[in-house]
């Protein structure tokens, strides 16, 4: 889940990484976003580390993805 501000204030892409990481060999994720948006850098890194993890992402908008979190939806 992506539910507040995308950077250091929020979901830092450290953060994300590990997490995804963390979830081991897996083959579908359920991307769940509610952010206003953030940081290009941490977002991109986000993004980036979704398009080469190899699983299969659908992704639901519970609320807004705004700016950064857009670009990752």
């Amino acid at each position: 889940r992506i539910y507040d501000e995308i950077g250091y204030w929020g979901v830092t892409a450290r953060q994300f990484v590990n997490d995804l990481k963390a979830l081991g060999d897996i083959t579908h994720i359920n991307l769940h976003i509610n952010s206003p948006g953030g940081d290009v850098f941490d977002g991109i890194a986000i993004f980036n580390a979704l398009k080469h993890h190899g699983a299969a992402i659908t992704v639901h908008i519970d609320g807004l993805a705004a700016s950064m979190a857009s670009v990752i939806a």
